[in-house]
């Protein structure tokens, strides 16, 4: 049942013609062409041992050159295993904690959104709160204005939550 959820949620994030193509996993949320633009270079098939569940649905990208993506999704009952009730609450702790340390808000990317403070601007870490939805996107050896680009392309697309 959970497989068939995590499935649900991200065809939900596709657009419509990324829906038109018969998503088969939660790493075709985003383009090939999204990915390259973002990492710098071809990236590589995502690995099938870190494909699906750590805590909450994520994905990872690589590239030879060692520019990763990795994306997560907390709603439903991750969000227990992590103390929060809600993804709204999740997204509050983790944003209070970026601007600690020298992180800040974004705007025009989902209902709200933050980063970390990127190392050499190319290493950090953007959080999208939108319906319900904690989407939490990590990078390394991707600079922070590719880093932006790729995360409101992804943001704008629709997200349901698992209940």
């Amino acid at each position: 049942m959970r497989a068939l959820s995590t499935v649900l949620l991200f065809t939900a994030l596709l657009s419509g013609s990324a829906v038109a193509r018969d998503v088969r996993s939660l790493c075709e949320i985003v383009t090939k062409a999204e990915l390259r633009a973002a990492l710098g270079g071809k990236p590589a098939a995502p690995d099938p041992t870190t494909i699906g569940e750590e805590t909450a649905p994520t994905c990872i990208w690589t590239t030879a050159s060692g520019a990763r993506i990795k994306i997560e999704i907390w709603s439903g009952d991750e969000l227990k295993v992590v103390g929060e009730k809600t993804a709204g609450n999740y997204f509050a702790s983790r944003r209070k904690e970026a601007l600690k340390f020298g992180g800040a808000g974004l705007v025009a990317t989902g209902e709200a959104a933050f980063r970390t403070a990127f190392e050499r601007d190319w290493n950090g870490e953007i959080g999208v709160l939108k319906n319900r939805c904690f989407l939490v996107f990590a990078f390394e050896h991707v600079l922070f204005a590719r880093a932006l680009k790729f995360t409101k392309a992804i943001a704008h697309r629709p997200c349901v939550p698992l209940l």
